[in-house]
């Protein structure tokens, strides 16, 4: 894996003597990682590597989305949209479907019926070797998936850090993809998709900007005039 551009699987790293690191975030446009399932590997943005071929990697997310749509020219697809940050303390997405999305649920109907968020969770994501049924006989991967729980430091401290990018941009998202309506979410929202919390956050931040603007002058204290003696 390549330093710095790896996920982040120790959420302390990301902390400096008690504050959050900055995170980098530009709203609706995460850094594009690719989970290249042709050749089984992880990279940025089509062409950086980071993981090895067939090499499993962990990854701790904070937000997950799936939705149905035509993308990428590969036809209608299910679709799973997964944020984290990575050891630099941005906000990154890869995104994958069908049937690596299959082997997704499957490990994530445990933690559901448990009512265990799967943000709370250190994911193995691995590449399982699959052969085309043509002649052609070519080589793909499936995507699998596993997981184990993170303890209650790391749970508070990603708190921490998806708080902090929720105060600068509200919304963790993609916009290359919002317009497709979500079929389940969870620490994903975007502007078409707000949640309740989002909205009175959206309202918090426009109330602080008004009053920068338009400051509420001081009530001057009254004036007491002395009696002449």
């Amino acid at each position: 894996m390549m330093k710095n551009l790896n996920p982040n699987l120790n959420p302390a790293n990301l902390i400096n003597e008690g504050e959050v690191k900055k995170i980098l975030y530009l709203p609706g446009a995460p850094r594009n990682y690719r989970l290249d399932l042709s050749k089984g590997y992880l990279n940025l943005n089509g062409v950086t590597p980071i993981t090895k071929p067939k090499q499993e990697f962990q990854v701790i997310p904070i937000a997950i989305r799936t939705i149905q749509a035509d993308l990428f020219k590969q036809g209608f697809k299910k679709w799973c949209e997964l944020y984290f940050l990575n050891e630099a303390s941005q906000v990154c997405c890869f995104m994958f479907h069908e049937f690596s999305l299959d082997n997704f649920r499957e490990q994530f109907k445990a933690l559901y019926y448990d009512e265990i968020s799967p943000l709370d969770a250190r994911w193995k994501i691995g590449f399982e070797e699959k052969v085309t049924n043509d002649a052609e006989r070519n080589k793909y991967f499936i995507a699998t998936f596993s997981y184990e729980m993170l303890n209650a430091d790391d749970v508070a401290i990603q708190a921490e850090l998806v708080a902090q990018i929720k105060n600068q941009s509200t919304y963790i998202f993609r916009a290359d993809t919002a317009e497709h309506p979500s079929t389940y979410t969870i620490g994903y929202s975007n502007p078409q998709e707000p949640t309740d919390q989002d909205l009175k956050l959206e309202a918090k931040k426009h109330r602080q900007v008004l009053q920068e603007a338009f400051p509420i002058p001081k009530k001057k204290e009254p004036r007491t005039v002395k009696a002449i003696a």
